[in-house]
């Protein structure tokens, strides 16, 4: 029996203070990894930058591989569980089961963001697998966050790149429009609701309190951060909740266990994270920066430059998964900085 949250002073207090310290240092460690990857992605985004279009190429590689993996997981459950269990990250996989038992479909990657992407190269049988396959398991993921990026993606992609061909464009919108039909029967079979459902906030306890939650997150960083002018330091939220912000319950499935982590150990937001963990003075910062990053791409996007402005579009995709998510793990970090360095002149 493993209690998860601090504040509770019973029987298995020294396991807790045990495994909070363990949590903790782990937390803190991941934080600090993070911001080394993330300047080490723009730098090197930025010196290949002149390459940019075989960075796209092994970046649809990548989702090529990314829609097998979730192929795999969504229809053949039976047999992939135990494989990938012994041949990916163990932490990573963990939560993929965890998201699993909640009719959801994580893998931890952003190919919505990268749609724009298959764009600028001519429309063969592969690009257009990739884009289906893209469609298909961002509406079937049961994410909202993962639609939200998949509307901007494409409609951001359908405006910049407008002389794609009234067949193509016709073919593109068919497509989608099959595919929203096609998941939404499968959904109403499989789980009785939709991702239209959950778009329109349908029900209390599963479409409008995450929401709830997401919004209490910010009010706790909001409060962190009052008590913390500086924050209260990388990987430190958690631990400076208040104990009205912390109720006493036990987990004993691990992978409850591990959905659990996963929604409280960070704010599910960009801004309430460097409220948290950095205070109002970087909060402040790195709002004048999106403010510059929006100012170029406006600017930018004036421009012929489609590669940069397929990039534009990625950038802004992926800031909105930003917004109800951890801006964890490494990989969003990765992609969200080196974005950056791809646009720099």
């Amino acid at each position: 029996m493993v209690c998860l949250l601090k504040g509770y002073t019973g029987p298995t207090f020294p396991l807790l203070r045990i495994y909070r310290k363990n949590v903790t240092l782990a937390s803190f460690a991941s934080r600090y990894k993070d911001i080394i990857i993330s300047f080490i992605s723009f730098i090197l985004f930025y010196y290949y930058r002149n390459k940019s279009s075989q960075i796209f190429k092994i970046l649809l590689i990548g989702i090529t591989v990314n829609l097998i993996y979730q192929a795999l997981i969504l229809f053949l459950p039976q047999y992939t569980e135990e494989l990938f269990s012994q041949i990916i990250y163990q932490k990573h996989f963990d939560l993929v089961l965890a998201k699993k038992l909640q009719n959801q479909l994580y893998t931890d990657g952003y190919d919505e963001a990268s749609l724009p992407f298959i764009f600028l190269f001519s429309f063969g049988l592969g690009s257009w697998l990739n884009m289906l396959g893209i469609i298909f398991f961002a509406l079937i993921s049961n994410i909202r966050s993962k639609i939200l990026m998949l509307i901007i993606s494409l409609v951001g992609s359908l405006l910049i790149f407008r002389k794609i061909g009234k067949q193509k464009l016709f073919i593109i919108i068919t497509s989608v429009l099959f595919i929203g039909v096609l998941v939404n029967s499968i959904m109403l079979v499989t789980l009785n609701y939709t991702y239209l459902d959950r778009v329109v906030l349908e029900n209390e306890s599963r479409d409008i309190k995450p929401l709830n939650f997401r919004n209490n997150q910010i009010q706790n960083a909001f409060a962190i951060a009052q008590a913390n002018f500086l924050g209260a330091g990388l990987g430190n939220y958690y631990d400076n909740l208040s104990k009205s912000a912390s109720t006493l319950f036990t987990i004993t499935n691990q992978n409850q266990q591990t959905a659990y982590l996963g929604a409280q150990e960070f704010v599910h937001n960009i801004f309430g994270t460097f409220l948290a963990e950095a205070g109002f003075v970087s909060l402040i910062l790195f709002l004048i920066l999106l403010i510059c990053f929006a100012r170029a791409d406006l600017v930018e996007l004036k421009q012929n430059n489609y590669n940069k402005k397929a990039i534009i579009i990625a950038f802004w995709s992926l800031f909105s998964y930003g917004l109800f998510n951890p801006i964890l793990p490494a990989s969003y970090q990765v992609f969200f900085w080196g974005f950056r360095g791809l646009l720099l002149k």
